[in-house]
């Protein structure tokens, strides 16, 4: 599965997520941030995350090291704008200008110069970054989605993107946890003795998902997680025997 299909099939589920959301009439519309990972072709994470960037992205540092993920995603709320120059001083766009002119314009509302958005920043190991924009327009409890927008750029046309986009490829470029544990184990005698112990790779991913999973909620990084597996695999039942039927979704 290439990196654009992977940022389509997150677009479908952060959108169903987003009209469920809203749907609830909450008080507060914007959605927590969401992190997905794969490994290889497999979706085998969701994680929900308080709505602080600095969580979301320290979470995704200990989820793509712990889940040994391939992929990462990253989903949060933005905004976005077709316009190329603020409409109201004539000159590009800077920092924070299209939340104030969405939320203190009072134009704007009937213009729609600036949109909210979904924004998903996906990164792989090997470098490869995709970027999904999803504006769209509340209208009472129903969401108006307007054309997505999808980039996919290979490690090699990669430019600067800030704070965030920095944080998360340094975090895919980091070894996983089992890469760290398998070059201890070729000098650490206790190491080694202890990967000896599981010698199925399935249940020695799970139980490193598991683990990751507990130091996540433990330094309070998360609020919800899901784990997916093939429907009937040992992997569905180890999760279920752990965590419970709710905590993992079979395909």
């Amino acid at each position: 599965m290439e990196l654009k299909e992977k940022l389509t099939q997150i677009s479908e589920l952060m959108k169903q997520t987003k009209e469920g959301w809203v749907g609830t009439k909450p008080e507060n519309t914007d959605l927590a941030m969401y992190l997905h990972f794969w490994r290889g072709e497999d979706l085998i994470a969701m994680v929900q995350t308080p709505l602080e960037r600095d969580i979301g992205l320290h979470a995704g540092q200990v989820g793509a090291a712990g889940f040994a993920a391939t992929t990462m995603a990253l989903t949060f709320e933005s905004y976005h704008s077709e316009e190329p120059a603020n409409p109201i001083t004539g000159e590009p766009w800077q920092p924070h200008e299209m939340q104030y002119t969405f939320e203190a314009v009072p134009e704007n509302r009937e213009k729609h110069w600036v949109k909210e958005c979904l924004t998903t920043s996906a990164h792989e190991r090997g470098g490869a970054y995709g970027l999904q924009v999803m504006p769209y327009v509340l209208e009472d409890t129903k969401v108006i989605w307007s054309e997505e927008t999808t980039t996919v750029t290979s490690e090699e046309d990669l430019q600067g993107g800030g704070t965030m986009f920095d944080y998360l490829q340094s975090a895919m470029s980091s070894p996983t946890i089992a890469e760290a544990i398998a070059e201890r184990a070729q000098t650490d005698r206790i190491t080694a003795m202890f990967s000896d112990l599981i010698d199925d790779p399935e249940a020695r991913m799970f139980h490193t998902d598991m683990a990751t999973y507990t130091a996540l909620k433990e330094r309070k990084l998360i609020t919800a997680v899901m784990f997916t597996a093939e429907a009937g695999s040992m992997r569905a039942q180890m999760i279920k025997d752990r965590l419970g039927d709710d905590h993992v979704t079979e395909s």
